[in-house]
């Protein structure tokens, strides 16, 4: 594998990891604790970024895509699909533990 296969990943779980249970406190999603909320969001944040490799007409929107190579744009973009999944896998395991 080569960096620009791996590279991706890791973003993506680290803008899960990172800012995935902000998005998810402020989404409503509460009570893994630190660790647990980041674990959720790095989960979320590399199921966002393989659902973008799955369904490539959303690629564009969750860092993938285009041959940008590893510029900001696709770099911003990974961070932000990792935040986002993260942020909604987060707040969805919130919703479900407080039922």
């Amino acid at each position: 594998m080569d960096l620009n296969a791996i590279l991706p990943l890791v973003l993506n779980g680290v803008g899960g990891a990172a800012f995935g249970p902000i998005l998810s406190g402020l989404l409503g999603g509460k009570g893994f604790g630190n660790i647990g909320n980041a674990i959720a969001g790095l989960v979320g944040g590399l199921g966002a970024g393989q659902l973008g490799a799955l369904i490539p007409a959303i690629a564009p929107f969750l860092g993938g895509g285009g041959d940008a190579g590893m510029g900001l744009q696709t770099i911003l973009g990974n961070l932000g699909a990792g935040a986002a999944g993260g942020g909604v896998l987060g707040a969805l395991a919130g919703l479900v533990k407080r039922n």
